[in-house]
């Protein structure tokens, strides 16, 4: 719904350690909530903790000739849903 007498500013981060800072307060506080509240939990909140995650360990997995191809499958899954939760590329209206 459009209500015009609605005001928000928009405030930059000043620094990159600054805009760090959110993100990890941010996260904090996010991980807190859904401890309070599980069933708010959706797939997308997983999949940044689980990017993260998987890409730190791929150099260790893919060693192992047996973890290679299911490691790689699932990188290429958690970067396409990534995608797909983002819009996927697609164009977007005013409204988002």
């Amino acid at each position: 719904m459009f209500d015009p007498s609605i005001e928000s500013i928009y405030r930059p981060r000043g620094s990159l350690t600054a805009l760090a800072r959110q993100f990890f307060w941010y996260g904090t506080y996010k991980s807190r909530m859904l401890r309070q509240h599980p069933r708010s939990a959706k797939v997308r909140h997983l999949i940044p903790p689980l990017m993260v995650a998987f890409t730190a360990a791929t150099p260790l997995l893919i060693r192992n000739h047996r973890l290679r191809m299911p490691t790689l499958a699932l990188m290429g899954a958690l970067f396409g849903w990534s995608d797909l939760g983002s819009g996927g590329g697609k164009a977007r209206g005013p409204r988002g």
